[in-house]
């Protein structure tokens, strides 16, 4: 592989993991405030019975 495809790859790496640490981060803030996890919960279980 040449250098700028490891470049490519490594960026492509990069943007992964900073999204899902964004992913994370937000996750853990919805479950930090018991009234926004509330409803979020009762949400995905509306969807869940659709399924």
């Amino acid at each position: 592989m040449c250098r700028a495809g490891c470049v490519r790859t490594a960026g492509g790496a990069l943007e992964r993991q900073e999204l899902l640490r964004g992913v994370n981060r937000d996750y853990q803030n919805l479950r930090d405030d018991p009234e926004c996890w509330e409803q979020y919960v009762a949400e995905r279980q509306e969807w869940d019975r659709l399924a």
